[in-house]
């Protein structure tokens, strides 16, 4: 259940506990900013906190994108090898 709301969908057996920690995550998120804005629709804290989390989502996937350090990697290994056969 999200924001008083029950949804019913697939997910495999060993899926759903970490399906349920998100659901707690996200209602006490909700839960936290009705406390600050009272008057705003649910729905809006809904979607303020789905844009928060998936900030926090897209800022720990830059973290952990490996791509640039390996560009790099290769560029000197390049330098390297070309000071190697100089």
């Amino acid at each position: 259940m999200i924001a008083g709301q029950r949804f019913s969908f697939p997910i495999e057996a060993e899926q759903e506990q970490i399906y349920r920690d998100a659901a707690k995550m996200i209602n006490s998120r909700i839960t936290e900013y009705m406390g600050r804005y009272a008057t705003v629709d649910p729905n809006t804290l809904l979607a303020i906190t789905a844009l928060e989390f998936t900030v926090k989502l897209l800022r720990a996937n830059e973290r952990n994108d490996v791509g640039p350090v390996l560009r790099e990697i290769e560029a000197v290994n390049k330098r390297l090898d070309a000071f190697v056969k100089e």
